[in-house]
């Protein structure tokens, strides 16, 4: 009796849940989704991070458009003139809300903080490749990336 109310069928039993995406991993589907746009981010290019919320993405261009490589944590090292200054920064977010990712962007010049453009793509799905798939939406958009 009892026991039969707390029975669950197959047909009741919740669905599993999405993998858990880390900032890595959000990082590949990025990268992965501008070398899909021919838009040639290096691996050390892309930055993800999250404190709370959605994640944080940014990528360094060159005034040329050129995707540059993170600064390192550690500049101590770093020779005079030996790493390229950005011009231009792409700066977005990665949001994955029920079974729905968004992935919005803009490029922003760094010397003025003006805006150039933005755009936003979206996809079906919580995992990397629902972000790859909003991402390369989201950089179809920005007509600055198709040089």
């Amino acid at each position: 009796m009892a026991d039969d109310d707390n029975e669950q069928t197959p047909d009741s039993q919740d669905a599993s849940p999405a993998p858990e995406l880390g900032e890595d991993a959000i990082a590949a589907a990025l990268v992965n989704a501008f070398l899909a746009k021919d838009v040639q981010v290096p691996d050390d290019g892309m930055k993800v991070s999250q404190a709370e919320g959605p994640f944080h993405l940014s990528v360094r261009l060159s005034a040329d458009v050129r995707p540059l490589p993170e600064i390192p944590d550690d500049t101590g090292n770093l020779a005079p003139g030996s790493q390229e200054g950005a011009a231009l920064m792409v700066l977005g977010t990665v949001q994955l809300v029920d079974t729905q990712t968004r992935v919005t962007m803009r490029i922003v010049v760094v010397e003025t903080s003006e805006i150039l453009e933005s755009s936003s793509g979206d996809a079906d799905g919580v995992s990397e490749e629902s972000v790859g798939n909003a991402a390369e939406s989201a950089i179809s958009d920005l007509s600055t990336l198709s040089h």
